[in-house]
């Protein structure tokens, strides 16, 4: 399933975008609507993800497996005040997706594009209820909301947070090295907090401290504690802000969104 997961998160394909009747003002969305929808969501083995751009909302449905592909649907939709949902305004396009060995999907046939009645809705437990009246997909699913937290590299310094989306929850790693050859993780399982857009762990966070050779093998792993707790949360500046409840361990860090692909520590100054 983390290998379905992880193949499913793909990236987002541009609209052409355009003015229409509802759109709001200032090309900008609503107050109202970014809260309600601007999130990733999650069904098994589908996602969607809806993105707020020039006062309308892009959505991008996935859905499949990690072995034989899947499907993937696009829709330019804006937000209508009076029921409250995002319905469609120009043509939806509709492809046949297969998986790269590497991650991701490439879009390898255009099903469909036209015109067709779509929309998207919340239920009366805030899931999100996708309705297409061409084929009738969304029948029978629902979408939880994860925020936009799964897959993403957060640094500060020598420290580094990973987050991984896995069905019921986030799992969050932090890592922080002191040195070449030693560093602390703190581990966490969360869950996700839609009214404050955060991530709330379980009490049974988990610090270990690691000591390695010069060759990158473990030699000692030291269980601090596996009693911590923690919340992360985005600040006003879109900096993520690790909350440490057990020792204060993220006191006065911001961390910023990054690609990792070596080590955080600078081995000449450390070596």
């Amino acid at each position: 399933m983390k290998k379905m997961c992880a193949a499913l998160l793909a990236l987002l394909l541009a609209f052409t975008v355009l003015g229409t009747a509802l759109a709001q003002d200032s090309g900008r969305v609503s107050d109202e609507a970014r809260a309600l929808y601007d999130s990733r969501w999650f069904s098994e083995n589908a996602y969607v993800d809806i993105t707020p751009q020039d006062g309308e909302f892009k959505v991008q449905v996935r859905m499949g497996d990690s072995y034989e592909g899947g499907y993937c649907w696009e829709y330019s939709t804006v937000f209508n005040p009076e029921t409250r949902r995002l319905e469609t305004v120009r043509p939806a396009v509709k492809f046949r997706t297969a998986y790269l060995d590497q991650g991701g999907y490439d879009l390898v046939e255009t099903i469909y594009e036209k015109e067709v009645k779509t929309w998207f809705e919340l239920d009366d437990q805030g899931r999100l209820v996708w309705v297409d009246s061409e084929e009738d997909a969304g029948k029978g699913i629902t979408f939880e909301k994860i925020g936009w937290f799964d897959l993403t590299v957060w640094a500060c310094d020598r420290a580094v947070i990973r987050m991984y989306w896995e069905e019921e929850g986030y799992r969050v790693a932090v890592e922080w090295s002191s040195s070449a050859w030693e560093n602390s993780v703190w581990e966490y399982n969360c869950h996700y907090h839609a009214d404050e857009n955060a991530l709330v762990s379980l009490p049974f966070g988990i610090r270990t401290d690691y000591v390695y050779d010069d060759a990158g093998n473990i030699v000692n792993a030291n269980v601090i504690y596996e009693d911590g707790q923690a919340k992360f949360f985005l600040d006003a500046d879109g900096k993520l802000i690790w909350q440490d409840e057990k020792e204060n361990a993220g006191d006065g860090m911001r961390f910023e969104e990054t690609v990792i692909t070596e080590t955080v520590y600078d081995s000449e100054e450390n070596g």
